[in-house]
């Protein structure tokens, strides 16, 4: 688990809806926005313009002329709407060349495929994936256009409903997707595999691709991430209100499996560093505490522990509100297959996980109790070094292990 808390830029821009420690109230935030919408619409110019044109008549042509209106460049030749400087030369640049230069025109096919995967050198699946089992991703690429072969997708099948045939788990994956889905950037890369940003071609949505890599063990655990996910969407949470993560499609493509989920903003542990790891402001801490209570609230009707509860997996759904959802279900499990013992990111693993004990859904309640105090304080609250440092912070601020919990 690293944790990278290294001081932020004083110029990185705060999200509007939060301030440090409260000193912002909703009054003073209406004021603001208030003399910034006035600001903006005022038609009269500058005082230090008016200024320079009395002090210097001589150079009054050389400042730009403030009409009623803005100063626009040219029609916009789709809707007839005017065109400013700016927006013509960014957004509409080719229809600006394309006025210079009738001939000119722009195909997309032409734009070099910037590799997203590291390593990107061709090892393996016919020289799709890196040597990494990951597949190789490039701007402009479709996912989901062409579908894996029947033999390799009913193998892999076959062998995730045999490990699972005991929990009744029997999910049929398609070969190709509903959608395609033309990749835009990357979000993230990890042990699983990588995370893209795309576009679904048939709905113009952006979502978040998960690209599994092309390993039996992760396909396994990353279809056990769709069991759960599907059941807390469909059965749990089917309207949408619990704070979790929606899946929205789920396919193979060249033997990897791939996961379409909502596109979210910033997680928690990046609104910290933007705050300068300063802490936030009481009633955000309690709004943002709230919501995570209902979404474990939802696991534990269901039985099921997140295993890896921490800043970094709850997510805000944008940055112009608080409202968060919990992601990355990759390490759930149900309460009674608690087979795995390394679970938990360090600062936020519990005593029991740390000594080998039995566990339930109340680990993710010591997560939980973890996050709060560093959303309030900025830094976390057991930054331990190792397993053993971990333990034993956690004891010289709370005192030894129940022996309650100790002989369970």
């Amino acid at each position: 688990m690293n944790h990278h808390h290294a001081a932020p830029s004083p110029n990185e821009s705060q999200p509007p809806f939060y301030s440090n420690y409260g000193n912002m109230n909703q009054s003073n935030t209406e004021q603001y926005y208030a003399s910034r919408s006035a600001s903006s619409t005022s038609s009269q110019p500058p005082s230090d313009q008016i200024g320079f044109r009395r002090l210097l008549p001589g150079s009054a042509h050389l400042m730009p002329i403030l009409h009623e209106t803005p100063n626009e460049r040219r029609v916009n030749p789709y809707d007839g709407s005017y065109i400013s400087p700016l927006r013509a030369l960014t957004m509409h640049l080719a229809d600006t060349y394309r006025l210079v230069n009738p001939a000119f025109r722009y195909e997309l096919s032409l734009n070099p495929r910037r590799v997203l995967t590291k390593p990107s050198k061709p090892a393996g699946n016919n020289g799709l994936d890196n040597e990494d089992s990951d597949y190789i991703l490039y701007v402009n690429d479709i996912l989901g256009g062409s579908p894996s072969s029947t033999a390799d997708i009913n193998q892999q099948q076959q062998q995730q409903q045999d490990s699972n045939h005991n929990n009744n788990i029997s999910r049929p994956i398609r070969s190709s997707a509903s959608h395609k889905y033309l990749i835009l950037d990357v979000l993230g890369q990890g042990t699983f595999g990588q995370v893209v940003k795309c576009q679904d071609m048939k709905t113009h949505q952006v979502v978040a691709v998960k690209v599994v890599k092309n390993k039996q063990a992760y396909f396994s655990q990353s279809m056990m991430e769709v069991t759960i996910l599907e059941l807390l969407n469909n059965t749990w949470d089917p309207e949408n209100k619990h704070h979790i993560l929606r899946m929205k499609d789920t396919f193979i493509h060249h033997n990897h499996l791939c996961l379409v989920f909502e596109l979210l903003s910033s997680n928690l542990y990046e609104l910290i560093k933007q705050n300068s790891f300063r802490g936030l402001s009481t009633s955000l801490v309690r709004v943002f505490t709230n919501q995570l209570l209902d979404a474990l609230t939802v696991l534990n009707e269901a039985h099921l522990i997140h295993c890896d509860l921490k800043p970094e997996n709850i997510l805000l759904t944008s940055l112009s509100s608080p409202e968060i959802k919990v992601i990355d279900f990759g390490s759930a499990c149900h309460e009674r297959q608690t087979v795995y013992t390394y679970i938990q990111s360090r600062f936020y693993r519990s005593p029991e996980v740390i000594l080998g004990l039995p566990y339930s859904s109340a680990i993710d309640m010591w997560s939980l109790g973890c996050i709060c105090v560093e959303l309030f304080l900025g830094l976390p609250l057991f930054p331990g070094t190792s397993e053993y440092n971990q333990i034993t912070r956690i004891v010289e601020m709370l005192g030894w292990v129940s022996m309650k919990l100790s002989s369970s």
